[in-house]
């Protein structure tokens, strides 16, 4: 069986062989990743389109109707559409550049250019983990505010 990995002792230049299927595979994972980072960016473009729609049209609501809303959320909702865009945006950004770093690796067999490839990869995930750890944390808030609030509810039935 060979191993991929040498030690550093008998030789110092370390190497890793990647077979022909691997590379298959890698070329495969990089025509998704890019169609993926597309879909991306149509999401973020179409986001903005909508959030700026809603600015549009509800601007064009008589005051009458709009006066119900306390404030004027219209605002807010652009400045949400346009931030979930953002947080789209990102890894799609960075899931570009790993196709694209990952075409010239396999083209001209770079192991510089496979490295950066996988740290743009590494950054998509970071995104994703960060991002789910944070949603996870407001709902848990949200769960935690929610029984607080029923437990008060309830407190003061009796």
């Amino acid at each position: 069986m060979q191993q991929p990995f040498t030690e550093a002792s008998t030789n110092p230049t370390p190497q890793l062989t990647i077979s022909e299927e691997a590379i298959n595979y890698l070329n495969e994972t990089r025509r998704w990743s890019k169609f993926f980072a597309i879909l991306g960016f149509i999401g973020s473009a179409i986001m903005i389109l909508i959030g700026l729609g809603i600015n549009f049209f509800m601007s064009h609501i008589p005051v009458s109707q709009n006066e119900m809303f306390p404030f004027n959320f219209t605002i807010w909702i652009t400045f949400l559409y346009c931030f979930i865009a953002v947080i789209y945006f990102i890894p799609s950004f960075y899931l570009l550049k790993f196709a694209q770093k990952l075409k010239i690796a396999l083209l001209t067999k770079n192991n510089e250019a496979l490295t950066e490839a996988l740290g743009n990869q590494k950054s998509v995930y970071k995104f994703w983990g960060i991002f789910m750890l944070i949603f996870i944390v407001i709902y848990g808030l949200i769960i935690a505010f929610g029984l607080f609030q029923f437990l008060l509810m309830d407190l003061n039935n009796f």
